[in-house]
């Protein structure tokens, strides 16, 4: 099977059992996962943060969000543009969002403030799946990679347990996180 069928594959399966997971059990792991970042010294330390709007079967963020702003952190968030890349905005205000082509909750670029991927200190980035190494499989698209490869951001893939893979197949362009953060478990380098 060729690193393709091996990600298609994997991508199938965890789409799967992300379906099967109860609302109840997101929103645990979400929250246990939320602390166990605003735990870590990269967030501490970090002026600048990335997040994401999670879509329904998707580890929420939203908590990091909360204590981010209480901390007097810039939280800025992705735009997919159509040349597959990334741009990244601070909204004004939790009004300042429209929903994206993807079903995706992005800012409104009218009423944000656009920041570069320099400013970044600590990215936290949605996936499929990621194996306890810091490999993290996509949605397909590429646009993390993309955006991850230009900043020297850290790299927090953030999931729920049952996204944690054996192995995740990678190609050259697939980025590494510097950690992986879920409900229970931390993996980092």
């Amino acid at each position: 099977m060729t690193v393709i069928e091996q990600k298609k594959a994997l991508r199938d399966e965890m789409r799967e059992t992300l379906k099967r997971m109860s609302d109840e059990n997101r929103l645990e792991q979400s929250a246990a996962a939320c602390a166990n970042v605003v735990g870590l010294s990269a967030f501490q330390n970090a002026k600048t943060v990335l997040l994401y709007r999670a879509l329904p079967a998707e580890c929420d963020p939203a908590a990091i969000a909360r204590a981010a702003a209480l901390s007097g952190k810039r939280v800025a968030y992705p735009v997919c543009e159509a040349d597959n890349n990334l741009s990244l905005y601070v909204p004004e205000d939790d009004s300042a969002y429209i929903r994206s082509g993807y079903g995706i909750l992005e800012p409104d670029k009218a009423r944000s403030q656009k920041v570069s991927a320099d400013e970044l200190d600590l990215i936290v980035v949605p996936g499929l799946a990621f194996d306890r190494a810091g490999h993290r499989l996509g949605r397909g698209a590429g646009y993390y990679d993309r955006l991850l490869n230009r900043t020297r951001a850290f790299k927090l893939g953030f999931g729920f347990r049952e996204q944690l893979a054996q192995n995740v197949p990678t190609e050259p362009f697939d980025m590494k996180m510097d950690c992986v953060v879920l409900d229970r478990w931390i993996y980092c380098e």
